[in-house]
């Protein structure tokens, strides 16, 4: 019989390597002048989107590995709710913290090198999730109380999400 765990986890880093792939193979289809240019005035530019993945994924990679506190014991009346049901709350647009805006001067080489870095960070953290420690929760207005595992599947969402921003800004 097949770990429960290790198969849940399996399925989230598959989803992320997939949807990162897209993410920097977009960005690394940039040139250096549309890495950097934005497509409005006061969007942000692919290489900013690229460092604002990053900045996010590997913030979520330290909460799950406990490098970063915030995970707790889930509440006792806790019931993951299926990824589903959430995802269908971030389809609205929301402003990220300031903690999360990336830098304005970010480049398409230093993007690249965070979201690389992110990825390791990503992938250390989900290997290293025990079972104990799964059952640990984090919460955010955004997404609810949420499962460690299921911070997995947010990171993939705002992957994906932010590719489709990248596509609409390069136009391709």
């Amino acid at each position: 019989m097949a770990d429960p765990l290790a198969s849940r986890i399996e399925r989230v880093l598959a989803a992320f390597w997939d949807a990162n792939a897209r993410l920097v193979a977009r960005l690394e289809s940039a040139s250096e002048t549309e890495a950097v240019t934005a497509h409005v005035p006061g969007a942000w530019t692919p290489a900013q989107i690229g460092a604002h993945v990053a900045t996010f994924n590997t913030l979520l990679a330290s909460l799950v590995s406990g490098e970063r506190p915030g995970a707790s014991p889930a509440p006792p009346d806790f019931v993951e709710r299926p990824w589903t049901d959430i995802q269908a709350s971030l389809l609205s647009p929301v402003e990220a913290p300031q903690s999360l805006h990336p830098p304005v001067s970010s480049t398409r080489a230093a993007s690249l090198a965070a979201l690389g870095e992110a990825a390791g960070a990503i992938v250390q953290a989900f290997s290293g999730l025990s079972e104990p420690r799964s059952t640990f929760t984090i919460s955010h207005p955004r997404v609810g109380t949420i499962s460690l595992v299921q911070a997995g599947d947010w990171i993939v969402a705002h992957t994906i999400r932010h590719n489709a921003q990248m596509k609409r800004v390069l136009g391709r």
